[in-house]
């Protein structure tokens, strides 16, 4: 699903600033995605 190639676009980024602090996991938004690949309602 489309949350999906949103994942992983974010966790390319977060992997491109490795070099920076795990803050960036807090700057850089994660989608919540279920199991099938689709966003999670927001809860």
């Amino acid at each position: 699903g489309s949350c999906q190639s949103e994942l992983h676009r974010a966790l390319e980024r977060l992997a491109a600033s490795q070099s920076r602090t795990h803050e960036d996991l807090f700057i850089i938004p994660l989608p919540n995605c279920d199991r099938n690949g689709n966003f999670h309602p927001k809860q």
